[in-house]
């Protein structure tokens, strides 16, 4: 017999509410994003408790000025990103 998911609405809708009310619970409640069934409230709940959503986007672009160089920005935006990836690991999801 498959097992039975276990879901309610107005709980799910409650924990975020109080999250929202009072964020110091967060930290006393052993909960994640992948605990909700619905997964806008798990979105809402990494908005709240990691500060980012998957809808995120991050553009690293570099200025080009007249008559400077394509090929010297594409290496000064390729050894930015280098460096910047490392540090975006820990806010983006996998």
């Amino acid at each position: 017999m498959p097992e039975e998911l276990l879901y309610s609405h107005d709980i799910e809708t409650a924990v975020l509410g109080a999250a929202i009310i009072d964020p110091g619970i967060i930290i006393e409640l052993p909960v994640n994003a992948e605990h909700f069934y619905i997964r806008r409230h798990g979105m809402i709940w990494d908005a709240l408790t990691r500060r980012r959503t998957d809808g995120a986007l991050v553009r690293l672009v570099v200025p080009i000025g007249p008559g400077e160089d394509l090929a010297q920005a594409e290496k000064q935006l390729t050894d930015f990103t280098r460096q910047v990836m490392p540090l975006l690991d820990q806010y983006i999801p996998n």
